[in-house]
């Protein structure tokens, strides 16, 4: 059976109920190896997988697609929170779920074109980006994780840009070609051929993340030749090259494998497990090491990815790891929100000037300090308790700290935040600013994000009815507003029982994320009661769980299991691609038990990393 959408209280965040409260160069390559501009997978299998919003009969938050955290729906049978953590016979009897064709990402694409240009990076180092490279992929808005697999096509914009950037690129690739490799001595002549061949295994093996076979090695090389008399041999290798760049091999992961002793179950080969892992941890393709692994066979035991995600996420390399943080907490997400304070007005001084990209700067330095510090100890408690701010000129008055170098181009300074302000991720200004409107905080939608995104809460179904306006509340706080709206309006007030509280405890920050303690002149009551969200460790029922303000909430649920789990399937969701299918419950139980000794973040990803959800696949 498949869970569906949520539409009624998820509406809620767009305002359904709360909005009068909440105000090239001309070549062109030929052959099979280019793609179209609409290239899709066609892959038998992934028929269920997308984005599109539908409507829903009370699905639990952990099971389908939603508006709220976006992401690829369930390929099997979907598992609730609760049972998510069982490893169990009727888990372990359940369908493997299928092979996919996912599409790079963004960041993927420009990693692996970088190394494709640069060559494979050594181990533990990372890949130096491409001075003015314009990256003509984009991740859909719809997607919760840029990583989802449900992105499978590529649109006209797309290939447009990819064959303008292609063209460029591959002069680049030639130009490189000419210093260290057969091309500066046999770029011409009886040697031009095995010479191309070459260089196309070089940067084939990066781009299609295999070596590639001798049939398709020849085809590349026929299309140089086919050119070579008219465009001379520069020309003629960068055809080539171009075609490389642009083949469906490339900007697609094809999920194919090798049969087992299981009918119908296939488990990734050893250069497909590669990809996967150096995407997960990198975003880019395998380094020296790794693919050097997967040359001798060396990928095929839980120990030797364990050994490889363990290396590969202690090097500097590892920023998809990090990403994840950045993606779970919303951390980007200001950038879509326009804000009154980002504006400079006439006669303000630019230097120093708020600024959303400045707050994102900051929270992502965070984000590094906590990786580099706790990937291997207390990290998921650490993400939701730390004081550590990292402020500059532009945003050091949001955390009310004063003494970062006063011009813009200074990096974020490390400090500490002022006593009883700031507890983690869930006050920082990034994220408050992102779950803000312009220039008013939007509590419905920072409850939501708190209950579906947090705490994996279940939401109840409700058709709002028709709300009369307010009227004038301009002298009312948001909390005074929020209450005048849903007491009289029944359809309503469902659904603002469960995201009004947790929302309203993070009236505190504003629509950038300063700290304050007034609102339109009142003093803010930031206290509430979370209700029904099975917080059994925290109390004696599970049932509910009291705070005084956002600090107190975020340090009581950071000791709780089921922020820990929470945080966990949203974890397999990056890094797998999918939402937690009943499949899945042997494999996040294993990587729990292993996150929980120490609280290391390593263990839990290289322990996803070699568990059966992400190794096997089935027709």
């Amino acid at each position: 059976m498949r869970f569906l959408l949520i539409t009624s209280c998820l509406a809620l965040a767009a305002g359904a109920c709360t909005s009068t409260v909440e105000s090239n160069n001309g070549r062109k390559p030929s052959g099979p190896a280019s793609t179209s501009p609409t290239a899709s997978s066609g892959m038998g299998g992934t028929g269920n997988v997308g984005t599109g919003a539908t409507t829903s009969t009370g699905a639990t938050t952990g099971t389908g697609a939603t508006t709220g955290s976006g992401g690829v729906p369930p390929i099997g049978t979907p598992v609730t929170l609760v049972d998510a953590f069982k490893c169990d016979s009727a888990a372990a009897a359940e369908p493997t779920p299928p092979r996919r064709l996912w599409r790079v990402t963004p960041s993927e694409y420009a990693n692996t074109v970088a190394a494709a240009l640069n060559g494979r990076p050594s181990a533990n180092a990372a890949v130096p980006p491409v001075a003015g490279f314009v990256n003509p992929l984009v991740s859909p808005g719809s997607a919760r994780y840029t990583t989802e697999s449900g992105v499978v096509s590529v649109s006209g914009p797309e290939f447009s840009g990819t064959f303008t950037s292609s063209a460029e690129l591959a002069d680049q690739m030639v130009a490189k070609a000419k210093n260290g490799t057969c091309w500066a001595t046999d770029s011409a002549g009886a040697k031009f051929a095995t010479c191309v061949g070459t260089l196309v295994q070089d940067k084939g093996s990066i781009l299609f993340r295999r070596p590639l076979a001798a049939d398709e090695v020849t085809h590349y090389v026929d299309q140089a030749n086919q050119v070579l008399a008219e465009l001379g041999p520069d020309g003629a290798l960068s055809v080539a090259f171009q075609s490389l760049l642009l083949a469906p091999q490339f900007v697609f992961k094809p999920e194919i494998g090798a049969a087992t002793a299981t009918p119908s179950v296939y488990r990734l080969t050893p250069f497909e497990v590669a990809s996967m892992l150096s995407y997960a941890v990198t975003s880019a393709p395998a380094d020296a090491d790794l693919w050097a692994a997967a040359t001798q066979g060396a990928l095929s035991s839980a120990d030797q990815i364990k050994t490889q995600v363990t290396r590969l996420m202690a090097g500097p390399q590892a920023s998809s790891a990090r990403n994840f943080v950045t993606e779970y907490f919303k951390l980007r997400t200001i950038r879509g929100v326009a804000k009154a304070a980002d504006m400079v007005l006439a006669g303000e001084s630019p230097v120093c000037h708020y600024n959303k990209e400045r707050a994102i700067a900051g929270a992502e330095a965070l984000v590094g300090d906590i990786y580099n510090s706790n990937s291997t100890s207390g990290f998921i408690s650490t993400l939701f308790t730390t004081n550590v701010a990292y402020a500059d000129c532009a945003t050091e008055k949001l955390w009310g700290l004063s003494g970062t170098p006063q011009n813009d181009a200074a990096p974020p300074t490390r400090m500490t935040a002022p006593v009883g302000e700031r507890a983690g991720f869930l006050t920082n200004p990034a994220l408050m600013g992102g779950l803000a409107a312009r220039d008013v905080t939007k509590p419905i939608k920072r409850g939501l994000f708190m209950n579906m995104d947090v705490l994996c809460t279940a939401l109840t179904q409700v058709v709002p009815d028709g709300v009369p306006p307010l009227g004038d509340i301009s002298a009312l706080t948001m909390r005074e507003a929020l209450a005048a709206h849903a007491a009289p309006n029944a359809s309503c007030k469902v659904c603002h029982d469960m995201l009004d509280p947790a929302g309203l405890a993070f009236e505190k920050y504003d629509d950038i994320g300063t700290y304050r303690t007034m609102d339109k002149g009142k003093p803010i009551d930031a206290a509430g009661t979370l209700r029904d969200v099975g917080l059994a460790d925290l109390d004696v029922d599970g049932q509910k769980l009291s705070f005084t303000d956002a600090v107190d909430l975020s340090n009581k649920l950071a000791s709780t299991g089921r922020v820990e789990q929470c945080v966990m399937l949203n974890g397999f969701r990056y890094f797998l691609g999918r939402r937690e299918v009943k499949y899945d419950q042997c494999s996040l139980k294993q990587a729990q038990d292993a996150y929980k000794p120490a609280g290391s973040y390593v263990d839990f990803v290289a322990t996803l990393a070699s568990s059966d959800s992400f190794l096997n696949r089935s027709f």
